[in-house]
């Protein structure tokens, strides 16, 4: 299972929990009356199987690492929030914040990172809020609805990182105006109006205005 989800780690697993390692939960009253073979699925994850997915090898394990090179980084995906076990890559000497963009995730900070988001999620997140008109935190709210089970929930064991996500979501936001504008060198300032949009219905001349257009009497 572990291979299988090396490069699918934000998917959700349950597993079985047999009759006999759940009895010291279940009243003795309800006991007698439970079936022979019961049990039930129960939410897990990939992270207490352990499950390590590696840097700078596209999900790959590094050969030049051992298991004491991993970290944890909280990382918050469409699917809800997840605590990822990553393992560092010695092949690539690029930081480590910069690894994590390599695998589609935007840390929080760039020392030493302990949370990320994944691009997808902050994609979502900018149209829901541009065609849903859904706030930042109703939007984070429904993700955390999805992270955890209700126990979780009940012990408030899920890390709160909504101050990262706003802070992560303005970066994106300007990072995406800048690459739509076509801008990959950010050492010179911005022009003014440099990176909005032109309207096309809007009349500019010498673009989409006729010549002597001042001059029309029925203009």
């Amino acid at each position: 299972m572990r291979d299988a989800h090396r490069k699918l780690p934000f998917h959700r697993i349950e597993a079985w929990q047999h009759g006999a390692s759940i009895e010291s939960i279940i009243t003795k009253n309800f006991l007698p009356a439970a079936p022979p073979h019961f049990g039930f699925f129960r939410r897990s994850s990939l992270y207490d199987t352990g499950l390590q997915v590696g840097l700078g090898h596209e999900g790959d394990i590094c050969p030049r690492t051992s298991p004491s090179h991993c970290f944890d980084l909280n990382v918050l995906d469409v699917s809800g929030q997840h605590t990822i076990r990553f393992r560092d890559c010695f092949c690539d000497s690029r930081e480590r914040w910069k690894l994590l963009l390599g695998c589609q995730i935007f840390p929080a900070t760039e020392t030493d990172p302990k949370t990320g988001f994944t691009f997808h999620v902050l994609e979502h997140q900018q149209s829901s809020n541009l065609r849903g008109k859904t706030s930042l935190h109703e939007y984070y709210q429904t993700l955390i609805q999805l992270s955890g089970t209700a126990e979780e929930h009940a012990r408030g064991s899920i890390p709160n990182i909504y101050d990262q996500f706003r802070h992560v979501v303005r970066q994106f936001r300007v990072l995406s105006m800048l690459m739509r504008a076509g801008r990959t060198n950010t050492d010179t300032p911005l022009a003014p109006g440099e990176l909005c949009v032109q309207c096309p219905a809007c009349p500019y001349p010498g673009v989409n205005l006729p010549e002597n257009w001042d001059k029309d009497p029925l203009k």
